[in-house]
């Protein structure tokens, strides 16, 4: 079904997000309890187009910071990041910078459908969520949590629920004090209590996950203007071992330290004891036997 989509309800706007959250915490008081803890969360828009459901499609599957990482390379590397441009890039430079085999053809699938016309992302902001969404899923490497994506962040829909974000599930899972993550039919069977604002309990779950985890946990961040990937340094662990030794005070004792001291402590006694035991016994006289083999 087509119909055309009201401005006034799209979450392109951050007042439109306060708005949706205000009418979503008087549905919820876990919401309301939650939102006077951690605050609201920031509204985060795409333009809508090749570019951010390109920037979707390298995300998928992959950690928030992996896939920023990917992104930053990509669009270093393909300027101006267009369909036709990304098209002739040389493929064995989109691996390097860190695609799939599988994503890279996903994303030239994209390239090619924007410009034949079967992607038609002109006009899917006039139609309504399933329309779009089912539109999305005919291109190859689309499944409905991109296409979800896509109309959160770009067409900016206020009730699409990416029921198959893990940030969402474990996010929803803390709100409501669940014993285990909610998945697939379970997890939109729950969002049906925030309909119409369960686009604005998506960004509020992010929000939860965020302060659960101090990991961002939106799928999708703008790439800024000259993005170039970030320069590999070494990891907190090898800078941890790179450390010289800390001088500890000697006046403070703690529990640790304490243990060491009385083991120390015992240490001689130990070894004298364990000496003892492995001492070799005086050797008696043996006795006189007769022939071998006599018993």
């Amino acid at each position: 079904m087509t119909s055309a989509i009201s401005s006034a309800r799209l979450l392109l706007d951050p007042s439109l997000l306060t708005h949706g959250l205000d009418q979503l915490a008087a549905l919820d008081p876990d919401v309301a309890a939650a939102r006077a803890r951690i605050g609201d969360p920031a509204l985060r828009t795409r333009d809508p187009g090749f570019v951010t459901l390109l920037d979707v499609i390298l995300g998928q599957q992959l950690s928030t910071a992996s896939a920023a990482a990917i992104r930053a390379r990509v669009h270093a590397l393909v300027e101006p990041l267009t369909p036709e441009a990304y098209l002739a890039t040389p493929p064995e430079l989109l691996l390097k910078a860190g695609l799939s085999r599988q994503k890279l053809a996903y994303s030239r699938d994209l390239a090619t459908a924007t410009l034949d016309g079967r992607c038609g992302l002109d006009d899917l902001h006039l139609h309504d969520d399933e329309h779009v969404i089912e539109h999305l899923v005919r291109i190859k490497g689309i499944g409905r949590w991109t296409a979800e994506i896509y109309c959160l962040f770009s067409l900016g829909r206020p009730d699409v629920w990416p029921a198959e974000d893990l940030a969402l599930q474990v996010g929803l899972q803390h709100l409501k004090q669940l014993d285990e993550r909610p998945r697939g039919k379970v997890m939109r069977a729950l969002g049906e209590a925030w309909r119409p604002w369960r686009g604005v309990g998506a960004f509020f779950l992010w929000h939860v996950y965020h302060h659960l985890t101090r990991r961002v946990a939106v799928p999708i961040e703008p790439v800024p203007d000259g993005a170039r990937p970030p320069k590999r340094t070494a990891s907190p662990v090898k800078r941890a071992r790179a450390k010289p030794p800390v001088k500890r005070s000697r006046t403070k004792t703690t529990i640790k330290t304490a243990t060491k001291k009385a083991t120390k402590a015992k240490k001689p006694r130990a070894k004298q004891a364990a000496s003892q035991r492995l001492r070799p016994a005086k050797a008696k006289p043996a006795k006189r036997r007769g022939a071998r083999g006599r018993a």
